[in-house]
């Protein structure tokens, strides 16, 4: 399976640049968010290659209201989360349940 595009979330520099030489010919690299040091991009390489570099901090601004119109039209299932709530005075026992969430599952506090 050859790797068209790659998505990198890391902070550490060394594993990005290793991500980026792995990119096949035109391929792309998305740099999104976390990575806070200088990354080393490979010129000769990138030239050659005719690699993209993009770079998405978090999400575009249209995409809430994107998502909340696909929940809307029944496209995106929120079946598959799986919510475990605690109210404010369990936050301990949610913290230490924590570790033990799989998948989709995840925690909400509320007051």
């Amino acid at each position: 399976m050859s790797i068209k595009s790659l998505k990198i979330s890391m902070d550490h520099a060394t594993l990005t640049e290793a991500g980026i030489s792995v990119i096949r010919q035109r391929g792309t690299a998305v740099f999104a968010g976390g990575v806070t040091t200088d990354v080393h991009l490979p010129y000769l390489t990138m030239l050659i290659k005719e690699l993209n570099i993009k770079g998405s901090f978090m999400y575009p601004d249209f995409a809430p209201a994107h998502i909340v119109e696909m929940i809307r039209s029944g496209l995106l299932n929120l079946k598959a989360l799986h919510p475990k709530t605690y109210i404010l005075d369990q936050v301990n026992q949610a913290i230490a349940e924590a570790p033990q969430s799989r998948g989709l599952e995840y925690a909400i506090l509320q007051p």
